[in-house]
């Protein structure tokens, strides 16, 4: 009798695993799939972060998209302002400061001491910033062009 509920019991359980195996399966495939952005980077912002690689120090931030973000500190070595919601301190008031940021939702004071209370150095202005929007011009006329390819700016903020 004992043997016999202990079949049972494995067969119930494995009935029980299977369609939550299937659904992972299939979710893994349906990912394989997904070759739009932003799940995959541009050539063009590639080279914005290797630009970044060799010319961002350590301690450097680089402000940019959540999507950019992300890749920031393994690709390049710097900090990113905003990065994975588990490692980046005050992520969502720091989410909501690049989201109006990028659609120039902010003055142009204000965004200037976003910027020096986040002791940004980089701005990355790329597609995924551009599906936000874009940060304030008059901000971005006193800062020079430190990297530009067809996609991608890299803005110096204090000069450098």
């Amino acid at each position: 009798q004992p043997d016999r509920l202990r079949t049972w019991a494995a067969i119930g359980l494995v009935a029980l695993v299977i369609p939550t195996n299937l659904y992972l399966f299939a979710w893994r495939f349906l990912d394989l799939g997904r070759t739009d952005y932003p799940y995959y980077l541009y050539q063009a912002e590639i080279e914005g972060m290797r630009w970044l690689e060799q010319n961002a120090g350590p301690t450097d931030v680089v402000l940019a998209s959540l999507n950019i973000g992300q890749y920031v500190p393994a690709m390049t070595g710097a900090h990113a302002y905003l990065a994975h919601w588990a490692q980046t301190l005050d992520f969502f008031t720091k989410s909501a400061q690049v989201e109006r940021f990028y659609s120039n939702a902010m003055s142009t004071t204000e965004a200037r001491e976003m910027l020096t209370q986040g002791g940004v150095d980089y701005i990355f202005a790329g597609p995924a910033e551009r599906l936000i929007g874009m940060p304030p011009t008059e901000l971005l006329q006193g800062m020079p062009v430190l990297f530009q390819n067809e996609l991608v700016t890299i803005y110096g903020v204090n000069g450098e």
